[in-house]
């Protein structure tokens, strides 16, 4: 079993349409602690006794997955971090998700 964060926050179900708030997995910086973020914090690139991972400036685009609340399918989600902060999850339509219509 691999680790992630969760990161939960308003996203648009690209499957149903619906705005939903979801918990989005992802594997982005420091993953050890799975921790559950929301959009609005700051995003952990690595453990304070361990070399930094940082992006430059901070910013980076991680590929994340969620299960919409609403219609029970999958989708992919760009978790998009600026100045090491979470600033909002995206829907990926060039990822279709698992789960068939």
């Amino acid at each position: 079993m691999g680790l992630f964060n969760v990161v939960c926050g308003g996203v648009t179900c690209p499957r149903c349409g619906r705005r939903v708030e979801a918990a989005v997995e992802v594997r982005l910086g420091y993953v050890h602690e799975a921790r559950t973020l929301r959009v609005g914090d700051p995003y952990p690139w690595n453990h304070p006794a361990m070399p930094s991972e940082r992006p430059p400036g901070g910013n980076a685009v991680g590929d994340g997955y969620a299960e919409c609340p609403a219609c029970g399918r999958d989708f992919f989600v760009r978790v998009v971090v600026e100045g090491d902060v979470i600033r909002r999850l995206e829907p990926d339509p060039d990822r279709p998700g698992y789960v068939p219509d």
